[in-house]
């Protein structure tokens, strides 16, 4: 599991990530943009993963031969990270969907969210939490 600490800095980079690229491109116009947007990032997210288990597989050879297979875990740290900002990324793009696709007025929120959900989703929303 995910310490808190750690999800607060990546709930931090998504926001600031999804602010920043609808700065740079606005809100989405239709859902369709918005969903193309998001699938290819996952995509993109998806490429990275796949190359990490090809690595992992190519270090479980090594290891079996008695190798050390340092160089693989390096590849595998690096991607990771890649892999990480492909996911805030992923974030950031449905946060700006759901800020793009708003109504005038408040959505109905199911009761199932939690306090801290609805907090996320009005900061996400640009809206105050009370």
């Amino acid at each position: 599991m995910i310490q808190q600490e750690t999800k607060e800095c990546i709930t931090a980079a998504i926001f600031a990530e999804s602010q920043r690229a609808e700065r740079l491109h606005g809100k989405f116009h239709s859902s369709h943009e918005g969903y193309a947007v998001l699938l290819e990032e996952i995509e993109e997210a998806q490429e990275i993963l796949e190359k990490i288990k090809e690595d992992a597989s190519i270090l479980w050879d090594v290891i079996r031969q008695d190798g050390n297979g340092m160089e693989l875990a390096f590849s595998i740290y690096l991607r990771a990270i890649d892999c990480c900002g492909e996911m805030v990324q992923i974030g950031a793009v449905a946060g700006k969907y759901c800020r793009s696709m708003q109504k005038q007025k408040d959505p109905e929120e199911p009761e199932e969210f939690s306090e801290n959900e609805r907090m996320l989703m009005a900061r996400f929303l640009g809206r105050s939490y009370t």
